[in-house]
């Protein structure tokens, strides 16, 4: 835990995100960003016009098929090659109830469907391990699917503490946990742990 923010800097971020009832629109990139800044995360690239090189953008496009055999365009919110797809929603609702469990659970489904649209040489090492959903100005959701398969996410550590709420951003070991999803998302795989124990 090398890189943890100073509290006042957290505290600022909170107080800027908090409550926020923009539209995901205007404000998913922007707090993004700022959690990179806080975070000390790399911020993501320019997208480049050859799809294979944008292995950290904002709006990956993913070519989907049809049935009919044309293609839909589709975009990634925020994707990081061998790390996340990671979708944005403002929701506005009040945490816990059935409405905004609803809106995220939509999100994480269409996570999986983007996970296993990627093109195959996207995925040569698998496909990402994690999806994130953040509720701008509410929580940061994390899910996990470590054999790579694109098989079923499930909630990351468990279904008790895979949301984030903005105020746990003081806890260092939620920072930490963020970063390595982030930068080392395999260091977080808990039979790779459980090896190490034995």
């Amino acid at each position: 835990m090398d890189a943890i923010a100073p509290a006042e800097e957290v505290e600022s971020f909170i107080n800027k995100w908090k409550d926020n009832s923009g539209s995901e629109r205007s404000n998913f990139q922007t707090f993004i960003g700022d959690l990179c800044t806080l975070l000390k995360l790399p911020d993501p690239d320019p997208g480049k016009g050859d799809t294979s090189k944008n292995a950290y953008v904002f709006e990956r496009f993913i070519p989907s098929q049809r049935i009919d055999g044309s293609t839909e365009s589709r975009y990634i919110d925020l994707y990081r090659r061998d790390c996340f797809v990671l979708e944005g929603k403002q929701t506005s609702k009040e945490l816990a109830t059935r409405s905004h469990q609803n809106a995220i659970n939509a999100a994480v489904a269409q996570a999986e469907r983007y996970v296993r649209g990627l093109p195959i040489e996207e995925v040569e090492h698998g496909r990402p391990p994690f999806i994130v959903v953040v509720d701008v100005g509410n929580a940061i959701y994390t899910y996990s699917e470590f054999s790579r398969t694109g098989g079923n996410y499930v909630a990351f550590p468990d279904p008790r503490r895979h949301e984030i709420r903005l105020e746990d951003l003081k806890d260092p070991e939620v920072q930490d946990g963020l970063r390595r999803l982030w930068l080392d998302p395999d260091s977080l795989d808990p039979s790779k742990h459980a090896a190490r124990v034995t």
